[in-house]
């Protein structure tokens, strides 16, 4: 019984940490740019927000052919010629999100309309997991958690 106490403390706190470094290494100026470079016929990868090395290579491409300074890098010049600005609307949506998460049911609700690139990897793995996603009061299962973070991890 101990060592299933200490496995089951072993996947969750990976799944914990798979989830923390999903949702915090996020950026929403970086999904921004990832859509606007595959709207213009780039490949950034997935538009997950995340980056990462197809997003350098797409943005250096951007680069080069706007005469930009390349490096890869989401830099002021390559924002303005990417057309991303920073939106005001951010201050409000992360107000109005705060108000959401004031009750467990706004939150579930919020959670299950979101598209938010981190929301949408975590329900498309608990859709893979075989995880009822209409349930906030499943009781997720040694082996769901497991299939979870596995294909959380895939997806970086």
């Amino acid at each position: 019984m101990p060592r299933v106490l200490a496995i089951l403390l072993c996947v969750l706190t990976l799944f914990a940490v798979s989830v923390t470094v999903v949702l915090a290494a996020y950026d929403g100026t970086i999904y921004q740019a990832q859509k606007a470079l595959k709207e213009r016929g780039y490949n950034p990868g997935a538009l997950d927000g995340l980056g990462g090395k197809k997003t350098e290579e797409a943005l250096r491409k951007f680069q080069q052919e706007k005469g930009l300074p390349v490096s890869g890098k989401l830099d002021e010049k390559t924002k303005e010629g990417l057309g991303i600005k920073e939106r005001s609307s951010d201050a409000a949506s992360s107000k109005s999100a705060a108000d959401a998460t004031s009750s467990k049911s706004a939150a579930w609700e919020s959670y299950q309309q979101s598209s938010h690139p981190a929301d949408v990897l975590v329900k498309r793995c608990a859709a893979e997991a075989g995880i009822p996603a209409n349930d906030p009061k499943h009781p997720i299962t040694p082996g769901e958690l497991l299939r979870l973070t596995s294909c959380i991890d895939r997806s970086r």
